[in-house]
């Protein structure tokens, strides 16, 4: 999963990679199950995952007779995402590295 430290704020992209991430991890989850992975507040969670849905980000599979009885899953669309998420991540932390880089010479 993501790893961000507790002292960096975390942007709306970050949120979204971290669920996903989360539900390729665990490759089912009810909503109070997402929050606490992803440390929000569960009106905060259902505004994301309601934003995530109309995106195809994630999918939402109601199962009545269960426990949660509403589960989400990531899309092909969702893993895409994260893929790319993290590339930029790798891509934008080697131009700090090679801009620190510069400085210091």
């Amino acid at each position: 999963m993501i790893n961000l430290s507790v002292t960096q704020n975390r942007t709306r992209y970050d949120i979204y990679a971290e669920i996903i991430s989360s539900l390729r991890f665990y490759q089912e989850s009810g909503i109070s199950h997402i929050g606490r992975r992803a440390n929000l507040p569960l009106d905060r969670t259902r505004t994301i995952i309601s934003f995530m849905l109309s995106r195809g980000l994630i999918n939402e599979i109601s199962k009545p007779k269960q426990r949660p009885s509403t589960i989400y899953v990531a899309t092909k669309r969702g893993f895409k995402y994260l893929d790319l998420y993290k590339q930029l991540a790798r891509l934008v932390t080697e131009i700090t590295d090679q801009e620190l880089e510069l400085w210091e010479d």
